[in-house]
């Protein structure tokens, strides 16, 4: 796997469209895939904030095939809505709602268990998106670790 950084979304969508981002963008994402390829690299993932969604089909297409975050508490974006439309191809790294984790341990099980279904499908590891905000305490945190270590599928 090999993971890059392209904040090129922001919290009201992409900073250029999809057609500008195939145009410019896109070619650099290629020869980085083909140069992946060689070496046996087959998860070419990428983490922008913000929303995401008019990006993530021209970035598959030109062989980016890995999401993070997928910023629930800030845009209301839905991983299963994502696997949905782009299938297991699509690897997303998140989904987890991280202003969850400052309401509790029935918040926090009420949010892992949204997510199962895709955990037990694959390609999908549940973390936090970004960080864990600062009213989140340490207990809320280390409750929710030890019910992700208890999962079992």
């Amino acid at each position: 796997m090999a993971h890059g950084w392209e904040d090129i979304c922001g919290k009201s969508g992409p900073l250029v469209g999809p057609e500008i981002f195939k145009s410019y963008v896109a070619p650099g994402y290629r020869k980085i895939r083909e140069k992946l390829e060689v070496y046996g690299v087959g998860i070419l993932s990428i983490d922008s904030d913000g929303d995401v969604a008019p990006l993530v089909g021209p970035w598959m297409e030109c062989g980016v095939n890995g999401q993070f975050p997928i910023e629930i508490g800030t845009w209301n974006a839905d991983p299963m809505e994502f696997r949905k439309k782009y299938g297991k191809e699509l690897r997303i790294i998140g989904g987890f709602n991280k202003l969850v984790l400052e309401k509790g341990p029935a918040e926090t099980d009420a949010e892992i268990e949204k997510r199962l279904p895709l955990m037990k499908e694959g390609g999908f590891v549940l973390m936090p998106d970004h960080l864990i905000t600062p009213g989140t305490s340490l207990a809320n945190y280390k409750y929710y670790l030890e019910r992700i270590r208890t999962l079992r599928f």
